[in-house]
């Protein structure tokens, strides 16, 4: 039991230093302001694997949560054919990375959320597609408790809303 205390302490610590807490985003107003006049987005959910799926975690109730939490906020969920003929082809793309470390039953998890569209380089009027928005955290939770990852993806979720709703106010 002590082993495993002092495992779990060591990997914690070497974790805080190494990784950021606080998250990382280019949410600000430039990038808010990409999302301006969109109607609608189509949602990506990065395949997990088996072991996350296995501790409770899939991809199907993933982006039910998120389209549901969407439409809720007055957002359209393209289809990908919806998505290839709307301006801009906006793209919600979410990652979750998981690493289990089993000695101490715990996942470290990291969160990502993207908004990507099609651009134009101004330099030589190349289109092309760049992440416009986006927010991530990392985090660790107990294997059993994977579950607070789609609590997590949540609030990714409504910071994404947050800032659609600060330039594309409800009529």
């Amino acid at each position: 039991m002590r082993t495993r205390i002092v495992t779990f302490l060591v990997l914690v610590t070497t974790f805080s230093v190494f990784i950021p807490t606080s998250g990382y985003s280019s949410e600000n107003e430039i990038n808010r302001e990409s999302i301006r006049g969109m109607k609608g987005v189509h949602v990506v959910i990065e395949k997990l694997g088996q072991g996350e799926y296995r501790d409770g975690l899939a991809t199907d109730l993933i982006l039910k949560d998120v389209e549901l939490r969407l439409r809720q906020n007055g957002i359209t969920v393209l289809t990908e054919q919806g998505m290839r003929i709307y301006p801009g082809n906006p793209l919600l793309y979410i990652n979750i990375n998981a690493i289990k470390i089993n000695n101490v039953k715990s996942y470290i998890y990291s969160l990502s959320i993207e908004l990507e569209q099609s651009v134009i380089l101004e330099r030589n009027k190349m289109p092309m597609r760049a992440v416009t928005w986006n927010f991530g955290v990392i985090k660790h939770t107990p294997a059993n408790k994977l579950n607070n990852v789609r609590k997590d993806i949540k609030k990714l979720i409504d910071r994404f809303i947050n800032a659609y709703l600060a330039v594309n106010p409800k009529e």
